[in-house]
């Protein structure tokens, strides 16, 4: 109805469907992205400042092939890889600048806050494995077991996770 555009937010909320590390069931969270160039997004794993990282988290580094959904471009098949050092740094600056809340949840743990980088995957030819395997992911007998991450706020949604 609004294009995947939450009000107040636009086009930094990205929903990421991950599989679970443990349980291999699929969730779905809500996360405040930045686009990177055409290809990429960045997310950071802030939880609010908690002292532990989100569950979407250990999911996407158990699992990186990922999909997310964003504004105004639907389903995206996407791959999580985590930045280190000084490519890490650059990118929490962006956070940085793009919201004070990121340098609160900074002042709120000891832990180094995770970047991680999503980087769209070109398409498979048609009737691939890894077109079976998204499928699977958005709309397979475990999408009726989504659940938001635990710790999340109202309805369970974490907004900065």
């Amino acid at each position: 109805m609004n294009d995947g555009q939450v009000r107040g937010r636009g086009a930094s909320l990205l929903l990421i469907h991950t599989v679970g590390a443990r349980t291999g069931a699929t969730h779905v969270t809500p996360v405040t992205g930045i686009r990177q160039g055409d290809d990429g997004w960045l997310v950071s794993a802030a939880k609010a400042g908690s002292d532990r990282s989100p569950a979407w988290y250990f999911n996407a580094i158990a699992h990186p092939e990922v999909v997310i959904e964003a504004p105004g471009e639907g389903a995206i098949p996407v791959r999580a890889t985590e930045l280190h050092a000084e490519a890490r740094n650059v990118a929490w600056a962006r956070f940085l600048a793009k919201s004070s809340r990121f340098r609160r949840y900074e002042t709120r743990t000891t832990r180094t806050i995770p970047v991680l980088r999503l980087t769209r995957i070109a398409p498979a030819p048609p009737g691939g494995a890894s077109d079976a395997a998204r499928a699977e992911l958005l709309s397979g007998p475990a999408a009726a077991d989504t659940q938001p991450v635990a710790g999340g706020g109202p309805g369970g949604c974490v907004t900065d996770a």
